[in-house]
């Protein structure tokens, strides 16, 4: 066994001796305590490391490891002082580190050398600086996103043509009937805007002249088809002719008793219309149930009444996209030096 031990000591050392050994460091280090020191080399394949270290003062060092990079643990010691001629062969050919580790609150120093011998002469020239450089990477993510493509804007009659006849104040009184009426106004979801046009007149035979001219809900069409858009004013569309007065208030659920009943009510101006033969009205107030509340303000005469309501609805429509983001990392890493 002795004698096996000792002819490969002799083939080590020979093949150690066939080319000359370059050092890549030697001297003194110095490691605080709680603090650890490395070194990188680049190494070809076939090279053998050749390792020494002794603490100066025989003090034991924690840890000392030889790495391939990135993770390939080559040696290992533990709770050592002292490292004699550690010989390593190279696998292949790539960056090493060499980390001592001082797990202790007091320093250590010790002597360090690490030599590389070459193969053969065709390595003997490598170089065994490691450079470090930033790199970027580049990587991807992809998510799809809802995207808003177009709004499309549609008609949707809401009260087509309807007539209405309203007493008088005396007749109302004194006779029945009555002198005011409220029409619910339900509006269809998605409501952006509605119009409402009337014409008022004590003769009915006016009145179905009227009602065969309004055109509310195909003028409207036309002129979003005309634009795609709600860019056009109420001075476009056609306003009714009209022959008697009436009142029209824009109520809502709250005031529709107070108002048949002739009480103390609220309106909103904006949809409301007073002492007024005819008109064509656009509302911009959207609410749940709403009320147009027509008045009769003459105490002798009734009037007929016409009425359409047309509300615009618009519908937003969207698209799924894929979109894919560049992130872009930048680190720092080591390479062998040209």
């Amino acid at each position: 066994m002795e004698k096996i031990l000792l002819l490969f000591l002799l083939t080590t050392q020979l093949a150690i001796s066939q080319t000359t050994p370059i050092n890549l460091m030697s001297g003194t280090i110095k490691i605080p305590g709680m603090q650890y020191k490395q070194f990188t080399f680049a190494l070809a394949k076939g090279d053998k490391i050749v390792f020494n270290f002794k603490e100066e003062r025989n003090k034991e060092i924690n840890k000392i490891e030889i790495f391939e990079l990135p993770s390939n643990l080559m040696f290992s010691d533990f709770k050592t002082a002292n490292i004699s001629n550690q010989i390593i062969t190279v696998s292949k050919t790539g960056i090493y580190l060499f980390r001592l580790t001082n797990a202790s609150l007091s320093k250590r120093i010790g002597s360090i050398s690490i030599q590389r011998v070459p193969k053969d002469e065709s390595t003997s020239n490598f170089n065994s600086t490691v450079v470090s450089r930033m790199v970027s990477d580049t990587t991807y993510t992809t998510a799809i996103e809802r995207r808003f493509v177009k709004s499309e804007y549609k008609t949707s009659t809401i009260i087509n043509k309807q007539k209405y006849y309203i007493n008088s104040g005396s007749n109302a009184t004194f006779k029945g009937g009555k002198s005011r009426i409220a029409i619910p106004i339900t509006l269809p979801p998605n409501t952006v805007e509605w119009y409402y046009t009337f014409s008022s007149s004590r003769n009915e035979a006016d009145i179905y002249s009227v009602t065969n001219g309004m055109q509310l809900a195909s003028e409207l069409s036309n002129l979003i088809d005309q634009t795609g858009l709600l860019s056009f004013g109420v001075n476009q569309l056609t306003q009714p002719p009209g022959g008697n007065y009436c009142d029209v208030y824009l109520i809502d659920y709250n005031n529709y008793n107070p108002f048949l009943s002739k009480g103390n009510f609220s309106h909103y101006p904006i949809g409301t219309r007073e002492n007024i033969v005819s008109g064509t009205v656009k509302v911009n107030f959207i609410s749940n149930q709403l009320y147009l509340g027509i008045r009769n303000p003459d105490t002798t005469y009734g009037i007929h009444v016409v009425l359409e309501v047309v509300a615009i609805t618009k519908k937003d429509s969207y698209e799924e996209v894929e979109v894919i983001t560049p992130h872009i990392t930048t680190q720092e890493k080591l390479f062998i030096q040209d």
